[in-house]
């Protein structure tokens, strides 16, 4: 079973989840300072235990670059890049999906 970000933080987490959300999560730019550090702090935990995340930024990271080359228009550069932004998100996603499965149970099941 995955386990990630807060270790040992489970109190002071599970507090913070009974409070007002508007206290919880502030406001203004002081919250959008704290999305951005859970953002990353997710994408660092993605790169730390999931191999292919790993794997397809490395590829992203290699052919970027192609794509800037051979992208003649700045319409096509953004839907090369973009295309392989895609891949990443939807990695992402599946490793999320992955996490839930494996939160519910344990157990084999032919579906999960």
């Amino acid at each position: 079973m995955r386990h990630y970000g807060c270790k040992g933080r489970g109190k002071t987490i599970m507090k913070q989840m009974q409070q007002d959300p508007m206290k919880r999560n502030g406001s203004g730019m002081g919250r959008i300072i704290r999305a951005g550090k859970s953002s990353a702090a997710g994408l660092r935990a993605a790169v730390q235990h999931e191999a292919a995340f790993r794997q397809e930024l490395l590829l992203v990271v290699l052919l970027l670059p192609a794509a800037l080359l051979l992208g003649g228009t700045g319409v096509e550069k953004a839907m090369l890049g973009g295309s392989l932004l895609l891949v990443l998100i939807v990695e992402l996603l599946n490793s999320a999906v992955e996490a839930v499965v494996d939160r519910v149970g344990l157990e084999h099941h032919p579906l999960s």
